[in-house]
């Protein structure tokens, strides 16, 4: 069921709520623990930057560009601030599984 959210389908979109609820009582491992942070917070700024964009420049995004801009920016945010060595895209993808 994870994966055609992380794949940009809409109907399995989790809600914040929930994510953060596994974040507080199913993820043990604290690698996962910060990439699961990692992604409530870009999701987050994602859609609230997207809402600007829409409200302000008129320009709507659609789905599949917004699921990829979470996903990008997930990536980098967790390669850069867990200091996890040379942690490249293929790994992201392999460690997230959703």
């Amino acid at each position: 069921m994870q994966q055609p959210c992380w794949n940009g389908d809409i109907n399995y979109l989790p809600l914040v709520r929930d994510l953060l609820e596994l974040y507080n009582d199913g993820v043990r491992d604290s690698a996962a623990r910060e990439a699961l942070y990692g992604i409530v917070i870009t999701t987050c700024w994602v859609l609230w930057k997207n809402r600007n964009k829409l409200r302000f420049d008129g320009n709507r995004s659609s789905v599949e560009e917004i699921f990829s801009e979470i996903r990008v920016v997930s990536y980098f945010w967790f390669k850069h601030r867990a200091k996890k060595g040379n942690f490249e895209w293929g790994d992201w993808c392999k460690f997230v599984n959703l």
